[in-house]
């Protein structure tokens, strides 16, 4: 499976944040199918609800995360995004392979392994989001760029994993709020945090249909009943039947006559 990274230095992926929102994709749909990401321990369904500059995490998406075509015959892919609070990513093109690139779109994302994580192809056939790393880090952010403004010492984004067709379009996305603040104790000056639900995603967005669980759960106690039902005709059977050989003893006809020689007549 092909992985596209795009290594960019931090100060050209984020320092023109602001030109985010002036690009915009006409054509984008306002419903595009969106999932919950949940920020994770590194390679485990944990939740990480929070951390420092340096703290390494996972994103978890839902076991039937997919999009809505695949790289091989409909040329999507797959993108990881950061925006601050309130940008959709169905407002911004992600059209692979733009002469422009991603950092002077001035959009963000994670960083595994130094570099940007993005472009990456889907499964064949199926469209499944695969080929994610599982390790990430913040340690290419800095407070400049994180709270926006001078100042600020809080700023709420929102991020994920999204998936893109061959123009651009953002059709299916996944993803958490995080909380930025600056920390003068941190290394890099900040600590994250996210909303604390992120269990209770995790819990929910298995792909193991709700039905199908309500469906073995009926069969299982059907199958009790049964197995329930027959031993007490069982054990009814058989008490029946005990009692029946206790209140039936053997008949008087039935019974050995006593002989006694004295009763015999003598010649």
């Amino acid at each position: 499976m092909r992985r596209a990274w795009i290594g960019l230095p931090i100060s050209v992926v984020v320092g023109l944040t602001l030109s985010l929102f002036g690009s915009t994709v006409a054509s984008a749909s306002a419903s595009a199918s969106a999932g919950t990401a949940v920020i994770t321990k590194p390679g485990q369904e944990v939740p990480l609800d929070s951390g420092g500059s340096t703290t390494p995490y996972g994103v978890w998406l839902p076991d039937d995360a997919r999009c809505s075509g695949d790289t091989q015959h409909d040329e999507y892919h797959i993108f990881s995004f950061m925006f601050p609070k309130g940008v959709s990513p169905t407002g911004v093109s992600f059209k692979t392979g733009e002469a422009a690139g991603l950092g002077t779109n001035g959009r963000l994302g994670f960083v595994a392994d130094g570099q940007y994580v993005g472009a990456i192809n889907t499964a064949p056939t199926t469209g499944q989001v695969v080929g994610l790393p599982e390790s990430y880090t913040w340690t290419r952010l800095t407070p400049k760029y994180l709270l926006l403004t001078g100042g600020k010492r809080t700023s709420a984004w929102e991020g994920g994993i999204l998936c893109a067709n061959k123009f651009g379009v953002v059709t299916n996305y996944w993803d958490t709020a995080i909380v930025f603040t600056a920390s003068k104790t941190d290394v890099g000056g900040f600590t994250w945090r996210v909303p604390k639900s992120a269990q209770d995603a995790i819990v929910t967005g298995h792909s193991f249909p709700i039905g199908i669980v309500f469906v073995i759960v009926a069969v299982a106690l059907a199958a009790v009943a049964v197995v329930m039902g027959r031993r007490r005709r069982i054990e009814r059977d058989n008490g029946s039947e005990a009692s029946a050989k206790s209140t039936s003893g053997p008949g008087l006809h039935d019974r050995p006559q006593a002989h006694s020689g004295a009763g015999m007549e003598s010649t």
